[in-house]
Order: C-alpha cells, then sequence, then structure tokens
C-alpha cells in the first residue's frame, strides 16, 4: 500500500457526489479510523454503566445505553436494547458482542451461540467486543443474576476506554477503577498515586478449573467416584453384607419361620396393604393392612414372615 497522509486542503474538485465536493487530497473513513485507532483503544467507553447487561421482565434481557470504540471506529446507543428468549428445554449459552464488519460497514449487537465457533472473532474484517455471557438452563422461565456474567471488564473480551489520551507508565494522578472479569468479579481501586486494592465480589466456579480441596468447600475430586471416597460418602444404590449391618438396624442374620436363620442383603423396603405375591429378592415389605398385617422378607421368591 503507498503511503498516505492528511489531513490536508485539496487543491483540486475531482467529482461531485450528492452535490458535494470532493477533493484530490480526500481521505475514506478507514484513513479515519487508523487515526482514532492510533491513540484510542479498544473497548466500552463511559464507566460500569456503559453497555452493562442485566435481567428483565420472564426471558428478556436489558442493554444499557453505552458508547464504544472498535478499531477506531465508533457507535453509541443512548436508548435500551431488549432481547428476548423463547422458552425451550435445552440449555442455552450465548455470548453478547457488538461485532464491527469492516466489509459491510456498520457495527451491529449480536447474540452469538458457544456452538459458532472461537469469541470473540476477529479475523477477516471482523471485530468483536464481547459484553456479556448467557447460561440459560433448559426449562428457564425467567432470567436471573447468575446466569449473567459481564465481560467488559476482561481485556480479552471487551476492556473499557477511560481516556482518550494515556499519560504513559506513570501513576495516575485521579483515583480511577480497574474491573475484573472471568471466573470472577471485582475490581481494583487505586486512589490517585496509592496502590491497588483488590475486592473479589462474586465467584463463578462454572469457568473455574483444577480440584476444590475439601477444605475449601470442594469434593477434593474429578469425578463423582473420586468425590464420594474423599467424603467417605456411599454411592446411591450400594449393598452390604450381613457383618456390615449387625451393629446397624438389621442383626446378622433373618429369624425364618421355620427356625433357621438366614442370610440375606437388604436392597429395599416397601409398604403395602396387601402382601404383594411378588418382590425383588431381599425385599422387605410391611404389610399394614388388617390381612396379613406384619413384616415380609423375600428370599428366593418367596416372602418369609419376620415380625
Amino acid at each position: 500500500m503507498a503511503l498516505r497522509c492528511g489531513l490536508f486542503d485539496s487543491t483540486e474538485v475531482v467529482e461531485e457526489v450528492g452535490g458535494f465536493a470532493v477533493g484530490n487530497k480526500a481521505q475514506s473513513a478507514d484513513f479515519f479510523a487508523r487515526y482514532f485507532a492510533s491513540f484510542v483503544g479498544n473497548g466500552v467507553l463511559g464507566g460500569e454503566n456503559g453497555f452493562a447487561v442485566s435481567p428483565d421482565v420472564g426471558l428478556r434481557v436489558r442493554l444499557s445505553p453505552g458508547s464504544a470504540f472498535l478499531k477506531g471506529y465508533f457507535c453509541f446507543d443512548d436508548e435500551e436494547w431488549i432481547s428476548e428468549f423463547s422458552y425451550s428445554g435445552s440449555d442455552r449459552n450465548l455470548f453478547l458482542v457488538l461485532r464491527l464488519d469492516e466489509a459491510a460497514g456498520v457495527i451491529e449487537r449480536k447474540w452469538i451461540p458457544i456452538e459458532q465457533g472461537p469469541i470473540p472473532k476477529r479475523e477477516g474484517g471482523i471485530f468483536d467486543l464481547v459484553l456479556a455471557q448467557l447460561y440459560l438452563p433448559g426449562g428457564s422461565e425467567a432470567v436471573s443474576e447468575d446466569m449473567l456474567l459481564d465481560l467488559r471488564g476482561e481485556g480479552s473480551q471487551c476492556g473499557e476506554v477511560r481516556t482518550l489520551c494515556h499519560g504513559g507508565a506513570e501513576r495516575l494522578a485521579e483515583p480511577f477503577t480497574i474491573r475484573l472479569g472471568g471466573g470472577c468479579e471485582g475490581f481494583i481501586r487505586t486512589d490517585g498515586g496509592q496502590d491497588g486494592i483488590l475486592e473479589v465480589e462474586k465467584l463463578h466456579l462454572s469457568h473455574a478449573t483444577g480440584v476444590l480441596p475439601i477444605a475449601c468447600g470442594g469434593t477434593g475430586g474429578v469425578s463423582a467416584q473420586a468425590a464420594r471416597a474423599n467424603l467417605d460418602a456411599a454411592a446411591a444404590e450400594h449393598t452390604h453384607t450381613p457383618d456390615e449391618l449387625q451393629n446397624g438396624s438389621l442383626g446378622r442374620g433373618v429369624l425364618a419361620e421355620n427356625g433357621v436363620d438366614a442370610d440375606a442383603r437388604l436392597r429395599n423396603i416397601s409398604f403395602a396393604q396387601t402382601l404383594p405375591a411378588s418382590a425383588p429378592e431381599g425385599t422387605l415389605c410391611v404389610v399394614w393392612g388388617e390381612a396379613g398385617r406384619g413384616l415380609y422378607l423375600y428370599l428366593s421368591g418367596t416372602a418369609v414372615r419376620i415380625a
């Protein structure tokens, strides 16, 4: 590409477009975008309320007014923007982006499903600022705060433009706040020349990686089996031998009506008005009706009365 420079007064009129003269030293929109991008970063402009997301009524999300710079191009909205989602039985995971499409010459608000590929997209004339992530579980009838994750403070996703000109590496003279995003929500606050203070407001464990130990409220395991072992917990379905039950509610053996001790495994307990004709091996059945009232144990397909 040839060297381009400007802006300078034109010395001659090349053509007229729509009644306006176009000079020989006129520049196009991409020139202005490059000019602004040389000293204005990418991100939302206007503090913590600019383009902030929040739940609305039902399955609706509200986007507050705001301004933003994307590669030197600028957009703003002075009204709230409401997104409404239809009911679904399936989980949905979406990102809300401001998308610059240089070829189309437009910046748009878009909800992008996570299945559509890496977000933010920043290639081929497309440049995204990711404002928020919405995880909407299947069957949800309303959007709540914990379903929304604010990503404006995440530099790799969006970022904030707090001033148009920056003073280099020196500490700023005025107090300012840097927002945090991703797996936690919070901020670093500095009072002018003072050191910053990190204050975390929320943790989003759905975005966490690694293993959280028991001492910190986790299970110390990456699977249900490992978690049960670490917590000394039993599975939902499990068996015990008579020896394991001798000090519990069921003794070493079960006394049958013929006076012979019968070893048994406790698998299920049921309640019925009349005695069922059959039940799984080892089932205890409490019959509460007048006829046949008592406690029965099913052994080899036969109900044996034990109490």
